[in-house]
């Protein structure tokens, strides 16, 4: 059997597991293939294969749906040779780096207009906030209710009654459906789930756009400089200075995702 992803030539007996300093370093970017990973050796390969596991981002998925608990993630790697070193790889790729995402979702899906209501500002905030494994806390304003509130919005109860009851089982669940590098076909797949876990039509969009705005620098990781401000309208046309910019045809699309839509403003 052919060990690597179509397009990779050598067999696994040829090819070692890069060392832990690069696959953890920040700046490699993963290929999906479970070779990449130290410690996946031929029998670790078969076992996860055998258990649905077949890329990188599949076994971080793993790792995250047990909520980084060490020891239940080692339990599922029973009979890999070198599980610990795979389980201290995996930890400390989750800990330290980034999962980049570039695929786009379609414009439209069964007939309907895909958008997301991730404005500059709202993206900016997710990545300087400091997640505390608390959904509604880390993706306040993406349609889950507010920490503090005195009873779980519609779409919570139903992701706890799936048992995603973490920030670090949500990825789980995103990271799983990436058999290999996300595809569009993946990304819608992973839309259709939040819509089977109760999160509602209308947000699902957004929680997506909301995770990968967070995925793309590291979950662990409130630092990053901040996006240029978005002029305001009286900057660009001599309007009246203070009214929020109109986002629609006038800006960027985010990398990834279709060109999201501000949020309905409070009442």
């Amino acid at each position: 059997k052919n060990e690597h992803f179509a397009g990779h030539s050598h067999s696994s007996r040829q090819q070692s597991p890069p060392p832990m300093a690069r696959f953890t370093d920040r700046d490699y970017q993963l290929t999906g293939n479970l070779t990449e990973v130290p410690g996946i050796d031929k029998t670790a390969l078969e076992l996860l294969r055998n258990e649905g596991v077949v890329s990188t981002y599949q076994l971080l998925g793993r790792f995250l749906s047990c909520d980084r608990d060490l020891a239940e993630f080692e339990s599922t790697l029973a009979g890999c040779p070198e599980a610990a070193t795979i389980c201290n790889a995996v930890r400390t790729r989750v800990a330290t780096a980034s999962v980049k995402i570039v695929a786009k979702l379609p414009d439209f899906i069964d007939g309907r207009p895909v958008s997301s209501r991730v404005d500059d500002v709202k993206a900016q905030n997710i990545c300087k906030r400091k997640f505390n494994n608390d959904i509604r806390h880390d993706f306040e304003g993406c349609g889950l209710g507010k920490p503090g509130d005195k009873t779980l919005s519609q779409g919570m109860q139903s992701l706890q009654a799936h048992g995603i009851t973490s920030t670090n089982k949500l990825y789980g669940e995103m990271l799983m459906c990436f058999s290999g590098p996300p595809t569009q076909e993946m990304m819608v797949a992973f839309r259709e789930r939040l819509g089977d876990l109760g999160v509602s039509s209308g947000y699902k969009t957004t929680m997506m756009d909301a995770m990968r705005q967070k995925l793309d620098i590291g979950l662990d990781n409130s630092a990053k400089p901040p996006q240029q401000a978005i002029p305001e309208e009286g900057e660009k046309t001599g309007e009246k200075a203070g009214r929020k910019p109109s986002y629609k045809g006038s800006r960027p699309p985010f990398a990834g995702f279709d060109t999201p839509e501000p949020a309905e403003p409070a009442k």
